[in-house]
């Protein structure tokens, strides 16, 4: 019988690798979009993240409905994802 999902905390290595992904994540877009915006311009560059933001937040319902509603499917492993102690009950 499902009961839910139970998290434990996360690891200090964990949070500590997250951390370093984000750290490199945000160096790595911020030098990408640069390299694009000097490409395809100013603001073309803002017509990207605005309309790409636009589709992000119009997924958002989508996609909190289908982890509600089934926690073992991708969208909610999403929000999980890196905590290896996760487990159904």
């Amino acid at each position: 019988m499902k009961y839910g999902i139970y998290l434990s905390p996360p690891r200090q290595s964990f949070a500590s690798a997250y951390l370093m992904a984000l750290a490199g994540g945000n160096l790595l877009g911020r030098l990408l979009w640069a390299s694009l915006s000097d490409v395809i311009g100013r603001r073309n560059t803002f017509h990207a993240f605005a309309f790409g933001a636009a589709g992000l937040f119009l997924a958002m319902p989508h996609l909190i409905e289908g982890a509600i509603a089934d926690p073992t499917s991708a969208s909610a492993k999403l929000f999980l994802v890196g905590n290896d102690n996760w487990r159904e009950g």
